[in-house]
């Protein structure tokens, strides 16, 4: 959907937490730990506590049900059926309706966020970003006096990390592009995914903190996928799982979300992983050379053309 400020921490948490201590330990803060924090925005579970499914929505067996049960299991063994009898299209829709509507996602062609981001130890960092669908991004990273970007052109992804003593921008590999690519997808990878090249399948359900939440898998046309979980009630996303492969290795990075608020007429999470945002934007006017690795000065951000 979603706003992925945030959502980049490739660790679990203990090792983000052991790298947001050693930055506090350090006498500057500025350690090569730091750039973990980063460039691994991991999500860890800062989520609303899960719905449990009403009394009208659970299995209640009656002589009928018990008659049928065998080959209602085979049926569900064999993926034709699932307990809920949804099929991914109509979670899709229910999901999409629920966000306030394909048409008015679509409408939204850009997108501003200003964000903190809690990394442990009372340490806090604020991040802004910058998307202009369905291919440019940027986002920044400030901490004790000293920001790092990250920004995809549609072409080029490029990095100017200080926390690594790299003050110059430093053009990136397609495996580092990845999400930054689907981070610019801000609307979600469930909208129009056929027309994305996407495909996406119903795994039936799977507990999440005592909610029966529907699981979507989204197969991108590169190969990644995102395994989306919905609550069953509201049918919004509160933990997304990708599934990339960077450099010949799998990496999977699990990110709720949760505490979703209104802007325009739209839903969307305001907690993504350890991260809350604390404004958001959509149809800013940006100014898309921001996004360009840059050559001379760089473009203020957010300026206007």
């Amino acid at each position: 959907m979603l706003i992925r400020v945030g959502e980049r921490f490739l660790n679990k948490r203990n090792t983000a937490l052991a790298a947001a201590y050693s930055v506090v330990d350090a006498s500057l803060g500025i350690t090569s730990n730091l750039s973990l924090l980063w460039r691994g925005r991991a999500s860890v579970a800062l989520r609303r506590p899960g719905v449990p499914l009403p009394p009208s929505q659970r299995f209640q067996g009656n002589t009928a049900m018990r008659h049928h049960l065998p080959c209602l299991l085979a049926l569900l063994a064999s993926g034709s059926l699932h307990a809920a009898g949804f099929s991914a299209d109509q979670l899709i829709a229910k999901n999409l309706e629920a966000r306030g509507g394909a048409d008015k996602l679509r409408a939204v062609t850009s997108q501003h966020v200003l964000a903190k981001q809690r990394l442990g130890g009372g340490l806090e960092a604020k991040t802004e970003s910058w998307a202009i669908a369905p291919g440019h991004w940027r986002d920044e990273f400030s901490l004790q006096g000293l920001t790092a970007v990250e920004a995809w052109d549609g072409a080029q992804a490029w990095a100017i990390n200080p926390f690594e003593g790299r003050r110059d921008p430093q053009k990136l590999s397609a495996d580092d592009a990845k999400d930054m690519i689907e981070s610019a997808d801000f609307t979600g990878p469930l909208l129009d995914y056929q027309a994305k090249g996407s495909k996406v399948e119903y795994l039936g359900t799977e507990d999440i903190d005592g909610t029966d939440a529907h699981k979507l898998r989204v197969t991108f046309k590169n190969g990644d996928s995102a395994v989306v979980y919905l609550d069953p009630d509201q049918f919004l996303e509160i933990r997304i799982v990708h599934h990339r492969m960077i450099r010949g290795q799998e990496r999977v990075i699990s990110t709720d979300v949760g505490e979703y608020e209104k802007v325009d007429g739209l839903y969307f999470p305001f907690e993504v992983g350890n991260s809350h945002i604390d404004t958001m934007t959509l149809n800013p006017s940006i100014d898309d050379r921001q996004f360009a690795y840059p050559v001379t000065a760089a473009v203020a951000p957010g300026a206007k053309k």
